[in-house]
């Protein structure tokens, strides 16, 4: 199983995702844990959430950047943002609820510019850094490519 696919194997709960999104030693080596989640094409971008959707903001370490990504028991991975909101395919990123619903969950595929894709388990689209939309079909390219770092 690749790195992402470990870590992100569904970026769920709390935008995403896809996924996903170079990520960390920790996060290859499949371990849960909260993460920044930011663009590997344009570095300065973040996945940030609110309390109706995530999108591409400039990073800026709030705690509005900060994403809890775990591991669900069918291996695909949710991310939670303020312990209880999930990232969901939807309209665009939308952040709902956590209850385990398959728009909720997310798979990450290691990408070619060196991070990974959050790809959704219900539709199959990746998360993009794009101003006309967060969500669209998984192409490989680098506005799909996101790295996790962790945070504390």
């Amino acid at each position: 199983m690749n790195p992402l696919s470990r870590v992100l194997s569904s970026l769920t709960c709390a935008a995403v995702t896809a996924a996903a999104l170079a990520a960390p030693a920790t996060a290859a080596d499949g371990y849960d844990g909260v993460y920044q989640i930011s663009s590997t094409r344009y570095p300065d971008f973040c996945l940030e959430w609110d309390v109706y959707s995530a999108r591409p903001k400039e990073c800026n370490g709030s705690v509005y950047q900060r994403w809890e990504v775990s591991q669900s028991s069918d291996g695909t991975y949710r991310l939670m943002a303020n312990g209880f909101l999930c990232a969901a395919e939807g309209v665009k990123l939308d952040i709902q609820e956590c209850d385990d619903r398959i728009e909720q969950k997310w798979h990450g595929t290691p990408s070619v510019a060196g991070g990974y894709e959050i790809r959704n388990a219900a539709s199959g689209k990746c998360v993009e850094l794009s101003s006309l939309q967060i969500l669209a079909p998984c192409n490989g390219s680098t506005y799909q490519s996101w790295k996790f770092t962790p945070r504390k």
